[in-house]
């Protein structure tokens, strides 16, 4: 009888901890981020269509098929501006929207938005490291945006996950190429390792490859010289 009471009182204490904890998050707030990225997904994820996916999208959008990216670009960035406005007033009414305030995955949505409006990275990297440090964001995207922020300041990054597009010249067809080249390293030698600590679930390899780039041992100045060649 004793250590059915005991049983008794761990089950209330540990429904009443679900009820707390389910009243933490805020429903309204929730419903309002997942909406805002179905908005901040509506047009890149149709950039990644090929052949007759392309040519049916080229169709409904009524433009050529080598300007369909642009195109959609053009009202993905419509999209990010209007979620931009929405997440800076989130912001300042509740900081951060972290995991304990939305829950996951709705945690990352501020993340995503601020990601893809580069002029706003610098001002707000500051709180997405600290919603990391407070485990209210994951630290692998921390990492991404810490990367992003390196390379928008002409500087390496730390765990390899951006890439950069250039014309190469071929020397087998005497032609400039279009690739996308992984952004300069620091400590190259050791990235993996950075990459497990911070939660990246890949290598750098297996990240180059999922990006579609290459690897090179191109610094940060040769790159700057082939886009100054490019102009």
């Amino acid at each position: 009888m004793y250590y059915k009471k005991i049983l008794l009182s761990i089950l209330i204490l540990f429904g009443s901890y679900l009820v707390f904890s389910q009243k933490s998050i805020d429903p309204v707030l929730k419903s309002r981020l997942d909406q805002m990225m179905i908005k901040d997904q509506q047009y890149r994820k149709l950039m990644g269509f090929k052949g007759d996916q392309k040519d049916s999208l080229s169709k409904q959008f009524g433009v050529p098929v080598d300007s369909l990216n642009k195109h959609l670009m053009t009202l993905q960035n419509m999209l990010d501006s209007s979620n931009l406005n929405k997440i800076e007033k989130i912001f300042t009414e509740h900081g951060y929207p972290g995991k304990t305030l939305v829950g996951e995955p709705s945690n990352e949505v501020a993340w995503y938005i601020i990601q893809h409006n580069l002029q706003k990275i610098k001002q707000y990297f500051p709180m997405i490291q600290k919603a990391g440090e407070n485990k209210e964001l994951p630290d692998s995207l921390v990492g991404k945006m810490q990367d992003r922020l390196l390379m928008m300041n002409n500087q390496e990054q730390i765990y390899g996950t951006q890439a950069v597009g250039l014309k190469i010249l071929n020397p087998k067809t005497g032609e400039k190429e279009y690739e996308w080249i992984i952004w300069p390293i620091k400590d190259s030698k050791n990235v993996n390792n950075k990459r497990k600590e911070a939660g990246f679930k890949s290598t750098m390899e297996e990240n180059a490859n999922q990006l579609g780039a290459k690897w090179t041992d191109l610094s940060v100045d040769e790159i700057n010289m082939i886009r100054f060649n490019n102009r």
